[in-house]
């Protein structure tokens, strides 16, 4: 996913990952799938940016909400964008969990192995 310059606003993230979202359903690469339907986007240059700046390890709490990004073809959708972790910055990764349950948004910071 990448946009054309940086913006502050996190619903500009929206577009971007939603064409992504229709490009797979399109694809209906998951039609027989006997079980859940998860889709991962890996954001990377400026998107990947945003998304540290908004959901990474030294973002503002309360983190806003990714509205607008359906996908009824999946169960769930995971973005995931690289990260630095802690005062020696080991590389890790931001992880948003969207799903449409209860907790429709679940942010977090895991290391990399």
């Amino acid at each position: 996913v990448t946009l054309g310059g940086y913006f502050e606003d996190p619903q500009l993230l929206v577009a971007p990952v939603q064409e992504r979202i229709a490009k797979k359903i399109d694809q209906r690469q998951l039609g027989s799938a006997l079980d859940l339907r998860w889709l991962t986007v890996t954001l990377e240059g400026i998107p990947a940016s945003l998304f540290n700046d908004i959901f990474g390890p030294g973002s503002p709490s309360p983190r806003p909400s990714l509205d607008g990004i359906s996908f009824d073809y999946f169960d769930e959708v995971w973005l995931v964008g690289g990260t630095r972790i802690g005062e020696d910055r080991k590389e890790g990764f931001v992880v948003l969990r969207l799903c449409e349950d209860d907790d429709r948004q679940q942010r977090y910071v895991v290391p990399r192995p």
